[in-house]
Protein backbone atom coordinates (compact mmCIF):
# COMPACT_ATOMS: atom_id res chain seq x y z
CA UNK A 1 0.00 0.00 0.00
CA UNK A 2 1.32 3.40 -0.99
CA UNK A 3 0.33 6.77 0.35
CA UNK A 4 0.51 9.90 -1.66
CA UNK A 5 2.12 12.90 -0.12
CA UNK A 6 0.18 16.05 -0.86
CA UNK A 7 2.55 18.99 -1.17
CA UNK A 8 1.74 22.05 0.90
CA UNK A 9 0.42 25.07 -0.91
CA UNK A 10 2.87 27.94 -1.01
CA UNK A 11 2.03 30.50 1.61
CA UNK A 12 2.34 34.22 1.27
CA UNK A 13 4.89 35.97 3.38
CA UNK A 14 3.86 37.88 6.45
CA UNK A 15 5.13 41.04 4.79
CA UNK A 16 2.81 40.47 1.85
CA UNK A 17 -0.20 40.10 4.13
CA UNK A 18 0.74 43.21 6.09
CA UNK A 19 1.24 45.12 2.83
CA UNK A 20 -2.19 43.98 1.65
CA UNK A 21 -3.84 45.19 4.85
CA UNK A 22 -2.09 48.55 4.72
CA UNK A 23 -2.98 48.99 1.05
CA UNK A 24 -6.61 48.08 1.81
CA UNK A 25 -6.75 50.81 4.45
CA UNK A 26 -5.25 53.32 2.01
CA UNK A 27 -7.73 52.14 -0.63
CA UNK A 28 -10.60 52.72 1.79
CA UNK A 29 -9.53 56.33 2.38
CA UNK A 30 -8.87 56.88 -1.34
CA UNK A 31 -12.28 55.46 -2.25
CA UNK A 32 -14.10 57.65 0.27
CA UNK A 33 -12.17 60.70 -0.94
CA UNK A 34 -12.94 60.05 -4.58
CA UNK A 35 -16.62 59.38 -3.79
CA UNK A 36 -16.85 62.73 -1.99
CA UNK A 37 -15.09 64.45 -4.89
CA UNK A 38 -17.53 62.84 -7.31
CA UNK A 39 -20.38 64.56 -5.50
CA UNK A 40 -18.61 67.87 -6.09
CA UNK A 41 -18.66 67.31 -9.85
CA UNK A 42 -22.05 68.99 -9.85
CA UNK A 43 -20.27 72.31 -9.36
CA UNK A 44 -19.46 72.28 -13.07
CA UNK A 45 -23.11 73.06 -13.71
CA UNK A 46 -22.88 76.47 -12.01
CA UNK A 47 -22.80 78.27 -15.36
CA UNK A 48 -25.95 76.52 -16.56
CA UNK A 49 -28.85 78.88 -17.12
CA UNK A 50 -26.78 82.01 -17.71
CA UNK A 51 -26.49 81.69 -21.45
CA UNK A 52 -25.06 78.18 -21.37
CA UNK A 53 -27.23 75.22 -22.20
CA UNK A 54 -26.49 72.13 -20.14
CA UNK A 55 -27.65 68.54 -20.31
CA UNK A 56 -28.99 67.82 -16.82
CA UNK A 57 -29.35 64.09 -17.48
CA UNK A 58 -25.76 63.89 -18.66
CA UNK A 59 -24.54 65.66 -15.53
CA UNK A 60 -26.55 63.29 -13.33
CA UNK A 61 -25.26 60.27 -15.22
CA UNK A 62 -21.65 61.40 -14.84
CA UNK A 63 -22.04 61.97 -11.11
CA UNK A 64 -23.71 58.58 -10.62
CA UNK A 65 -21.05 56.78 -12.66
CA UNK A 66 -18.28 58.45 -10.67
CA UNK A 67 -19.90 57.89 -7.26
CA UNK A 68 -21.14 54.33 -7.59
CA UNK A 69 -18.22 53.25 -9.77
CA UNK A 70 -15.71 54.51 -7.20
CA UNK A 71 -17.58 53.03 -4.26
CA UNK A 72 -18.19 49.67 -5.94
CA UNK A 73 -14.66 49.23 -7.27
CA UNK A 74 -13.10 50.28 -3.96
CA UNK A 75 -15.22 47.97 -1.84
CA UNK A 76 -14.74 45.07 -4.25
CA UNK A 77 -10.98 45.58 -4.18
CA UNK A 78 -10.92 45.63 -0.38
CA UNK A 79 -13.06 42.49 -0.09
CA UNK A 80 -11.09 40.57 -2.72
CA UNK A 81 -7.78 41.67 -1.21
CA UNK A 82 -8.76 40.50 2.27
CA UNK A 83 -10.22 37.20 1.04
CA UNK A 84 -7.20 36.51 -1.16
CA UNK A 85 -4.82 37.33 1.71
CA UNK A 86 -6.79 35.16 4.15
CA UNK A 87 -6.43 32.20 1.81
CA UNK A 88 -2.67 32.77 1.89
CA UNK A 89 -2.29 33.24 -1.82
CA UNK A 90 0.61 35.09 -3.27
CA UNK A 91 0.42 38.64 -4.61
CA UNK A 92 -2.67 39.60 -2.62
CA UNK A 93 -1.46 43.21 -2.52
CA UNK A 94 -2.22 43.54 -6.24
CA UNK A 95 -5.99 43.70 -5.59
CA UNK A 96 -5.93 47.01 -3.65
CA UNK A 97 -3.55 48.59 -6.17
CA UNK A 98 -5.61 47.49 -9.17
CA UNK A 99 -8.82 48.58 -7.44
CA UNK A 100 -7.30 52.00 -6.75
CA UNK A 101 -6.55 52.42 -10.45
CA UNK A 102 -10.11 51.34 -11.33
CA UNK A 103 -11.51 53.84 -8.79
CA UNK A 104 -9.46 56.59 -10.40
CA UNK A 105 -10.65 55.46 -13.83
CA UNK A 106 -14.32 55.60 -12.83
CA UNK A 107 -13.83 59.09 -11.41
CA UNK A 108 -12.16 60.29 -14.61
CA UNK A 109 -14.98 58.80 -16.74
CA UNK A 110 -17.52 60.60 -14.53
CA UNK A 111 -15.55 63.83 -14.86
CA UNK A 112 -15.50 63.56 -18.64
CA UNK A 113 -19.24 62.85 -18.77
CA UNK A 114 -20.07 65.80 -16.52
CA UNK A 115 -17.72 68.12 -18.41
CA UNK A 116 -19.26 67.16 -21.74
CA UNK A 117 -22.81 67.61 -20.42
CA UNK A 118 -22.08 70.94 -18.72
CA UNK A 119 -20.71 72.54 -21.85
CA UNK A 120 -23.30 71.61 -24.44
CA UNK A 121 -23.75 74.25 -27.11
CA UNK A 122 -26.90 74.23 -29.22
CA UNK A 123 -25.91 77.11 -31.51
Amino acid sequence: MTTEVVPERPRASTGGIVATIILCVFLLFFTVGMAVLSLLLSLQSDACGSGTVCDDNGISTGILVAFFGCAGAGLLGIVLGIIWAARRKRLAWLFPIAAGLVVLGFWIVGLVLVSAAAHVSLS
